[in-house]
């Protein structure tokens, strides 16, 4: 029964030591860009979809 105890404190203790650790991981920052509708972000005055989206697909 001692065995068993040291093992689930040995398991709870690592818990510990990882939580102290952090993520390793960055969090992925999504790219805004603007939707088909939205005005140009060029200053244009058109459309996204009309001006600068259309540059992207050629």
């Amino acid at each position: 029964m001692q065995a068993f105890g040291d093992a689930i404190w040995a398991v709870y203790n690592m818990r510990e030591m990882w939580r102290s650790l952090g993520p390793r991981i960055d969090t992925v920052q999504k790219i805004v860009t603007p939707g088909r509708n939205d005005p140009c972000s060029c200053g244009s005055g058109m459309k996204y979809k009309k001006c600068c989206a259309l540059l992207l697909l050629t």
